[in-house]
């Protein structure tokens, strides 16, 4: 990692919603390996934590955060805020269960990235560049705000369904 990197990483303000102690630690410790300094970690999120929200510029999240909560309502909320910029947050999924289903729900709820447990600073690390050195644009579409779920566009693609390119 060069000194430039690990400034742009230092300076961010990472938040992590985990509700286990054990995987709260366990990601603290990665997140400092790879060089990010202001970590703050929760187990929920509520009303009365908005600072929090608004001083974030990553966010990770747990699937399942237990007692009926899940992190795909969260990140949901999140994407609904008013503040755009909040609401434009990247967002990095984490769970131990990576099954189809839960990987189409973060896509659809509008997260950034997906992530497997067990994890390590390297690979917190590459989900990190991926948000922060090759962001997707954040679209607002029939219910959906998040990143454009597509990660590239193939201009040979041709079909009748084939939306419009805009020239801005």
């Amino acid at each position: 990692m060069t000194e430039s990197e690990s400034v742009s990483l230092s300076s961010l303000t990472t938040l992590v919603v985990e509700a286990n102690p054990h995987w709260q630690k366990v990601i603290k410790t990665c997140l400092h390996g790879a060089g990010l300094r202001d970590v703050t970690v929760v187990a929920e999120i509520d009303a009365k934590m908005g600072h929090l929200l608004k001083k974030a510029n990553l966010i990770f999240i747990e699937c399942h955060l237990g007692e009926g909560q899940t992190g795909f309502a969260l990140v949901k909320k999140i994407r609904s805020l008013s503040d755009e910029d909040m609401a434009g947050t990247p967002i990095i999924m984490m769970s131990e269960i990576t099954t189809r289903e839960n990987i189409i729900a973060a896509i659809r709820a509008g997260c950034n990235e997906f992530m497997e447990k067990p994890i390590s600073p390297a690979r917190l690390l590459d989900r990190i560049r991926l948000v922060t050195e090759h962001p997707r644009e954040n679209i607002k579409l029939d219910g959906y705000f998040g990143p454009d779920r597509r990660r590239g566009i193939d201009s040979d693609y041709q079909d009748d369904e084939r939306r419009e390119q805009s020239a801005d």
